[in-house]
């Protein structure tokens, strides 16, 4: 029996989780790590943003994915040993022999001056609902879009 570690569970770790689920035998382990309890489509951010979905709309509870027989683990990828292959989560080391890094990145608006507190975004769902709500504000006035990388 081998053991697949998946770290991530935005849209690469959940892809890679639910094609080796169908691609490998029951006898295999596939062990998704992430720190959310639910998985959101981030390309739905937009929706969200416009007032078109909800956020429940656009996110699902990871551990749905059990019930495919892929092992879920809640918490913080605090150590990564590539050479070991394995991943110290929420204080416990998770050994595997196959390990896919598949974490993302984080938004970072502290890194641009002012951004944090006057700025809005639509790269977390947290954010697009909160840039929902600052849009039906506006009566008039200009905004000023900044794209500093392309987000994905």
């Amino acid at each position: 029996m081998a053991t697949v570690l998946v770290l991530g569970g935005g849209v690469g770790g959940v892809v890679a989780a639910n094609v080796l689920r169908r691609r490998l035998g029951r006898e295999h382990r596939i062990v998704l790590v992430d720190r959310e309890a639910r998985h959101s489509l981030a390309a739905s951010f937009l929706w969200v943003m416009n007032g078109s979905r909800r956020p429940a709309q656009v996110s699902r509870p990871l551990a749905s994915l059990r019930r495919k027989g892929i092992e879920v683990v809640l918490g913080e990828v605090e150590r990564i040993e590539k050479e070991r292959r394995e991943a110290t989560v929420a204080g416990k080391p998770i050994a595997a022999e196959q390990l896919i890094v598949a974490l993302g990145a984080d938004f970072r608006p502290d890194t641009v001056e002012g951004l944090e507190e006057t700025g809005q975004t639509f790269c977390t769902l947290d954010g697009a609902t909160r840039l929902r709500d600052a849009l039906a504000e506006i009566r008039s006035g200009r905004i000023a879009v900044l794209t500093a990388a392309p987000a994905y």
